[in-house]
């Protein structure tokens, strides 16, 4: 709840550490993974998001969902 909050704030590298804490807390929540991500993309560490992509496709393997985000985060500056 508190990363959401952030996010709805703008306030997007805090809202990528508490959903890092989460991934950390529950490896299993793939939910997790993506919410971070979109947070780091948000905060302008396009590099780590796509870094948590890889960690997605490590849990999930290669899919053509995975790899359509990945490509939209490619090409979308986030908004803010």
């Amino acid at each position: 709840m508190l990363g959401k909050c952030y996010m709805e704030t703008d306030k997007f590298a805090e809202a990528s550490a508490a959903f890092e804490k989460l991934v950390k807390q529950n490896p299993d929540k793939i939910d997790y993974y993506f919410m971070w991500s979109t947070a780091l993309l948000h905060a302008g560490k396009m590099k780590e998001a796509l870094e948590v992509y890889d960690k997605i496709e490590q849990i999930l393997g290669v899919t053509e969902e995975i790899s359509v985000q990945r490509k939209e985060f490619l090409v979308t500056e986030p908004t803010r």
